[in-house]
């Protein structure tokens, strides 16, 4: 994977107790996407779900989930690098 063309850094969330989200700021303050911790049911297995700011309209874009954190934190970060790249997924545009 290349270097990211920014920083960015990682900003924890207390909405509500217990919940567990992280978002992703540039150097900048800018908002580059959130990441929200969840569980599926009753499994035991925490997935993380990432979302991530889209450049062009600010729309909060859902890319997937994964039991990878740190997976998930340089998904929001290849998508706002290449956000066309997602395209299929989501339909849009």
């Amino acid at each position: 994977m290349s270097q990211a063309p920014f920083t960015f850094e990682l900003v924890e969330e207390r909405k509500v107790p217990g919940s567990e989200a992280w978002t992703l700021h540039n150097e900048n303050g800018d908002m580059l996407g959130k990441i929200e911790r969840r569980r599926i049911g009753r499994g035991h297995t925490i997935f993380w779900m990432a979302y991530g700011v889209h450049p062009d309209d600010g729309r909060m874009i859902p890319l997937e989930l994964s039991a990878d954190r740190e997976e998930r934190v340089r998904k929001v970060l290849e998508f706002r690098a290449d956000p066309k790249r997602f395209r299929h997924h989501f339909g849009w545009g």
